[in-house]
This record gives structure tokens, sequence and C-alpha cells, in this order.
């Protein structure tokens, strides 16, 4: 069985990767030969190596976060409102990976009192981002949403009625898209994302102080001399 996990490339979201693939190619479809325009926010310079597929990697980010529908859902709703402002604005190959990531990232910071860090969502980016483009990537997406990135319930019950149902109801959808694990006590599962996604840095294991070895032998000295004093 845990072959067969490793082996599935959306481990185990891929209802919820296609779902948020759908809505971002929808709103920003790759310009003509790849065309950059005004997309936002600012394409970073990469390697030669490829992006990942575009479900894939939502994928892989939903299954490191664990965020539930309550965050991703308004994350897609904030690029609703960026193309809203940029009408014009057109994909490249790696746009939808970070217009992903960082509504992603503002709409955990904004809903949840403890999410993580920047580093850890480089982590989220399987690297495909540095850790300077993940800061940069955030505060522009921000700033070009006009520093508007709450997102209200009844804003949110529109505008699922309007996108996510259709989606569901074309698919012959009859299931929620959370997945279950995503149901767990809210703490308890933001405690263990975060071990996991900062696993891969190294960490400094604590040892007991000098000063308190030396305080437990006085300690037992003490004792010992109690014992002595007695007999």
């Amino acid at each position: 069985m845990g072959s067969q996990a490793s082996r599935d490339p959306f481990h185990g979201y891929k209802d919820a990767a296609e779902l948020c693939e759908h809505v971002i190619t929808s709103l920003f479809s790759p310009g003509p030969s790849g065309n950059v325009g005004n997309t936002p926010p600012t394409s970073p310079v990469l390697g030669k190596e490829a992006p990942p597929p575009l479900g894939e990697f939502i994928s892989y980010a939903l299954y490191r976060t664990c965020l539930p529908v309550s965050i991703t859902h308004p994350a897609l709703l904030l690029l609703n409102r960026l193309k809203t402002r940029y009408p014009s604005a057109r994909g490249t190959a790696t746009s939808p990976h970070r217009l992903f990531l960082s509504s992603l990232m503002l709409s955990s910071k904004i809903s949840m009192d403890k999410t993580f860090h920047n580093k850890a969502w480089q982590v989220v980016g399987q690297g495909l981002f540095s850790l300077r483009e993940v800061n940069t990537m955030e505060r522009e997406l921000f700033a070009l949403l006009g520093w508007n990135v709450v997102v209200r319930d009844e804003e949110l019950t529109s505008w699922t009625k309007d996108v996510i149902e259709p989606y569901e109801l074309a698919r012959g959808a009859t299931t929620d898209i959370t997945p279950r694990k995503s149901m767990e006590d809210p703490k308890r599962r933001r405690d263990s994302i975060s071990r996991r996604i900062l696993s891969s840095f190294s960490t400094q294991s604590r040892s007991p102080s000098a000063e308190a070895s030396r305080q437990r032998q006085a300690n037992d000295a003490t004792r010992k001399h109690r014992k002595t004093v007695r007999v």
C-alpha cells in the first residue's frame, strides 16, 4: 500500500488539484508564442529544468500543507480578483505555478493564526523558486490585489455557486473534494505539518546545560554528606 501511495503523482489530492488547475488556466491562459504581456507577478528566470505539470504541482502543495477548502477556495477567489484588475493578463509556462503558490500563501496567512514561514513555502513549491523569489511573489501579488485580500463569507458563497458548483456538476462529482485527513484537529494538524515540511532543515539537538549538570552533582554530594553525618 505504501508503494502505491508513493507512485501516486497527486498524493490523494487529484480532484482538488484538477479543480484548482481548471480555475487557474481558465483565468490565465498562456499567451500566443509565449508572450508574457503584463502577467503578474513578474516571472522569475528559471534554469533549464521544465516545471512540473500544474496539477501535480498543486497536489503536492496541498499534500504538504493539508490546507482545507476553506483556504484553497479563497486563494482561487483572490486570483479571480487579480484577473478582474488585469483582464489582459496572460500566462506563461510558470505563471500558474507562481499564481497558485502566491495566492495559497496569502490565503493561509490571512485566514490562519499560525501558518508557515516562507522558507517552508519554498519547500512546498518543490524548489521551483528561490526563497527570494517566493518573498517577491508574495509581495507583488499582495500589491497587485490592491491589498484587498480579505474574503467575506457572502462573496465566497456567491463565487462558489458561480464557479465551483458548475464545474462539479459538469464532472458529475458527487463527493466532497476535501481529503478526510484535512478534517483533523486544526492545532494537531498544523503541528504535524510544520514538523513534516521543515524536516529537510537541520535542527540542533538540545543537551542538558553544564550549569544544570553541576547543580545535580552538588545536590548528590549534599545528600551523601547528610547520610554520613547521620551514621
